[in-house]
C-alpha cells in the first residue's frame, strides 16, 4: 500500500510545498522540492519499465517532441558555455519540469488523482492569497509579496489558481450544481483580492488575457445572458487591475521604474549576438555586465546592473537561443491549446480548462516578468498539465500509475518494455548522480561556505569543505585565495596556493573578469617583489588587459591597467585606459586624479590644469551624494587629501614632477 501512493504523496507533497522558501527558490526549499522531483520521475520510470508506458495520444506527442528539441537545443548551448557549473543547473531547470511533465503523462491518470492536484493546488494558492491580504493590509504591495519575495512572481502563483477556481465554476454551473459554484466563485473573488493588494501588472495582463480566451472559447455555448454577465466580470477585473496599479504608481517613488525598456533593449542585444544557441542556460546574470546600460541623469552611470530580461521568454531566448526557446514555447502553447479543446462535456472539462488558461496566464506574465526564477511556477504547472493531458485521452478513467494500478484500469495501450534490469539500473544510477551532483552537494557545499563567511578566519577549514563538496563552483576557490591572502603577510607557500586557486577559478568560470583582475594584482604586487620575477610585470599587463576586455562596461579595470601601466613607463597608454575609463564613469575620481598626475610628469601643464578643472567639477557635482552600492562607492572613493594634493602640485611653487596620486 505505501509502495502504491508514494506516488501521491510526492506529488502532493510538491504541490503543497512549492510556494514556500520564496517559491522554492530558497535554498533548502530548492533542495526538498528538487529531491522530491526526482524521486517522483524516477518512480514512474521504474514503473513504467516494469509494467510498460502508456501510449501518449496523438495530440500529446508534438508536445514532447517540441519539449524534447527544446531541450535538445538548451544542451548544446551549454556544453559551449563560459560557465560549465551555473550552465548545468539552469539546464538542469528546464529538464526537471518538463521530466515531471512527461513522467506524468505517459504514466497515466484518472479523474481522482486530477481532481485532487486540483484541490491541492487551490488551496496553496488559497492559502498564500489570504496571507497576502493579511500582509498587504498592513504593509502594501510590498508586503504582501512576502512569500515569494516579489509581488510580482506570488501573484503569477496566485492567478494559477484564480483560473483553476474561474474555469471549475462554470463546469459546475453547467453540470447544475449551484453550491459549488458558489464555493468556486468565493475562491477566485478572494484571488482577485490578493491581486489587488499585490498590484502586479504583469498577473492582471495574464489574467485579462486568460479569462478572454475562456470567454471566446466557451461563450458560444453560453446564454446571451451569461455571456452579459462574464463580459461584465471582465470588465469589473479590468477596472480593479487599473484601479490597483494606479493606486501603486501613484504611491510609489522608484526613479528607475521605467528602466525596464532599456533592459528589454539591452536582452535584444544580447539575443541578436548569439540568437542561435545563446550565452548557455543560467547564464543570463552572468552575461549581461557587458551589455549594461548608462542612466545619463545619474552620477554614476553603471551603477544599476540587470540579471534578467524581465521577461522569463526573452531570458530564456538569450541563454539557449531563440531556437530552442521557442521550441519549448510551442510545447507550453500546444498544451494549452490541447486542454482547451476536446474536453467539452466531460467530467474533467473543468480542470482541463483551468489548466490550460494557468498554461496561457504564466506564458503572458511570463512575456513581461521573469518568473521561471521560481520552481514553484514551473514544477506545479508541470504536473497539473502532465496529469490533465493524460486524463485527455478520450476516457475519464485511464491507467492509474499514481495509484498502483497499472495493470487493472482500463486506459490507452501501454508498452512493455521487456527489456530486464538494465534499463531500471541505469535509472536509478542516472537518479542518483543528478541528485548528488546536481542538488544535494552543492547545497551542502553552500551551507558549509555560508558558515564559513560568517566565521571569518576561523572558518577556512569549512570554505575548504564547500570546496571539496562541490569542485565545479569558482566562488569557493576565489574566497579561500581571498583567505589565504589576508592571513597576514604573504609569503611563496601562501602566494603559490592563492593563485593556483585563482587559476582554477578562471578556468571554471573563464567569462568573470574578476579572476584575471585578482591575478594581475598578485603577479604585479607578490610575485614580482617577492621573487624579483621581472615577467611577473608583463605577465600583470596581460591580465589586466584580459580583465578590460571581459568587462568592457566596467572602468575599474581600465583604471588598474592605467596605474600599472604608469608604473611601466607607458605613459601613453595609460591615459589611453584613463580616458576610456572616463568615458565610461566621468565621475571615476581617481582616475582624474592619476590623469593629472600623469600629464604632469609629461610635461602637460595646459592639459593637467583642464584635467584638474574637471576632477573638481565632478567632486563638486558629487556634494551630498550618497553611493547606492558597492561599485557606486569605488567610483566615487577619493583618498583624503588628494584633491589638495593635486592642487599643490599644480601650484608654480610646487613639483610638478612628483606624481602624487595613487590607484
Amino acid at each position: 500500500m505505501i509502495a502504491r501512493s508514494l506516488p501521491q504523496a510526492l506529488l502532493g507533497a510538491i504541490v503543497l510545498l512549492a510556494p514556500f522558501g520564496g517559491g522554492g527558490r530558497a535554498p533548502a526549499s530548492t533542495l526538498i522540492l528538487h529531491l522530491l522531483s526526482l524521486l517522483l520521475v524516477l518512480i514512474l520510470v521504474l514503473r513504467g519499465l516494469r509494467a510498460g508506458f502508456a501510449e501518449a495520444e496523438a495530440g500529446s506527442r508534438p508536445v514532447l517532441a517540441l519539449a524534447a528539441i527544446g531541450l535538445l537545443f538548451a544542451l548544446c548551448s551549454g556544453l559551449r558555455a563560459g560557465y560549465a557549473y551555473a550552465a548545468w543547473l539552469g539546464w538542469l531547470d528546464l529538464l526537471l519540469p518538463a521530466g515531471l511533465f512527461a513522467a506524468v503523462l505517459l504514466s497515466g491518470a484518472d479523474w481522482t488523482g486530477l481532481a485532487a492536484v486540483r484541490a491541492l493546488a487551490v488551496g496553496s494558492t488559497t492559502l498564500q492569497a489570504l496571507l497576502a491580504i493579511a500582509r498587504g493590509w498592513r504593509g502594501g504591495a510590498a508586503a504582501a509579496g512576502a512569500a515569494f519575495e516579489n509581488p510580482n512572481h506570488l501573484a503569477a502563483w496566485i492567478v494559477i489558481g484564480l483560473v483553476l477556481c474561474a474555469a471549475s465554476a462554470e463546469a459546475a454551473w453547467r453540470r447544475v450544481e449551484r453550491g459549488a459554484v458558489l464555493i468556486w466563485l468565493g475562491l477566485a473573488l478572494a484571488h482577485l483580492a490578493a491581486l489587488a493588494v499585490l498590484a502586479s501588472r504583469g498577473a492582471f495582463l495574464a489574467l485579462g488575457v486568460s479569462l478572454a480566451i475562456f470567454l471566446l472559447h466557451r461563450g458560444t455555448a453560453w446564454s446571451r445572458r451569461a455571456r452579459a454577465v462574464a463580459a461584465l466580470s471582465l470588465l469589473l477585473v479590468a477596472s480593479a487591475g487599473t484601479a490597483a496599479l494606479a493606486h501603486r504608481f501613484g504611491s510609489a517613488r522608484d526613479p528607475y521604474r521605467y528602466h525596464r525598456l532599456r533592459i528589454w533593449e539591452a536582452s535584444l542585444d544580447m539575443l541578436a549576438d548569439r540568437p542561435l544557441l545563446g550565452f548557455g542556460p543560467g547564464l543570463f546574470k552572468h552575461s549581461a555586465g557587458a551589455y549594461n546600460f548608462p542612466l545619463q541623469d545619474a552620477p554614476v552611470r553603471y551603477g544599476r546592473t540587470f540579471d534578467a530580461a524581465h521577461s522569463a521568454l526573452l531570458t530564456t531566448a538569450v541563454e539557449i537561443g531563440a531556437p530552442g526557446a521557442g521550441f519549448l514555447l510551442a510545447a507550453a502553447c500546444l498544451s494549452a491549446l490541447l486542454l482547451l479543446r476536446g474536453t467539452a462535456g466531460s467530467r474533467v472539462a473543468g480542470v482541463h480548462e483551468g489548466t490550460g488558461l494557468a498554461l496561457i496566464a504564466l506564458i503572458v506574465h511570463a512575456s513581461v516578468d521573469d518568473l521561471h526564477h521560481r520552481p514553484a511556477l514551473l514544477l506545479v504547472p508541470a504536473l497539473l498539465a502532465g496529469i490533465a493531458l493524460a486524463v485527455g485521452r478520450g476516457r475519464d478513467g485511464v491507467g492509474d500509475a499514481l495509484r498502483g494500478n497499472v495493470s487493472s484500469s482500463p486506459g490507452p495501450a501501454r508498452r512493455r518494455s521487456g527489456r530486464g534490469a538494465a534499463p531500471a539500473i541505469a535509472a536509478v544510477v542516472l537518479f542518483a548522480c543528478a541528485a548528488w551532483g546536481a542538488v544535494i552537494a552543492p547545497y551542502l557545499a553552500d551551507r558549509e561556505a555560508r558558515a564559513a563567511r560568517a566565521l571569518g578566519r576561523d572558518g577556512l577549514h569549512r570554505m575548504e569543505r564547500a570546496a571539496r563538496l562541490n569542485r565545479l563552483h569558482p566562488e569557493y576557490r576565489h574566497d579561500l585565495a581571498m583567505a589565504m591572502l589576508n592571513l597576514g603577510p604573504v609569503d611563496a607557500s601562501r602566494y603559490a596556493r592563492a593563485a593556483l586557486l585563482l587559476e582554477e577559478a578562471r578556468g571554471l568560470k573563464p567569462i568573470d573578469f574578476r579572476f584575471p583582475l585578482l591575478l594581475a594584482r598578485l603577479e604585479e604586487r607578490v610575485g614580482r617583489t617577492l621573487f624579483g620575477d621581472e615577467t611577473a610585470a608583463r605577465r600583470a599587463t596581460a591580465l589586466y588587459r584580459e580583465a578590460a576586455r571581459l568587462a568592457p562596461r566596467d572602468p575599474r579595470p581600465l583604471l588598474e591597467l592605467g596605474g600599472h601601466l604608469s608604473e611601466q613607463g607607458g605613459t601613453v597608454e595609460a591615459l589611453e585606459a584613463l580616458d576610456r575609463a572616463l568615458d565610461l564613469e566621468p565621475n571615476l575620481l581617481r582616475a582624474h586624479v592619476l590623469k593629472v598626475g600623469l600629464l604632469l610628469e609629461r610635461g602637460d601643464r595646459a592639459e593637467a590644469l583642464e584635467a584638474f578643472r574637471r576632477l573638481e567639477a565632478a567632486s563638486e557635482g558629487l556634494a551630498g551624494y550618497r553611493p547606492d552600492s558597492g561599485y557606486a562607492r569605488e567610483i566615487v572613493r577619493l583618498d583624503a587629501g588628494s584633491l589638495e594634493e593635486v592642487r599643490r602640485d599644480l601650484d608654480p611653487g610646487g613639483t610638478a614632477g612628483d606624481r602624487s596620486a595613487s590607484h
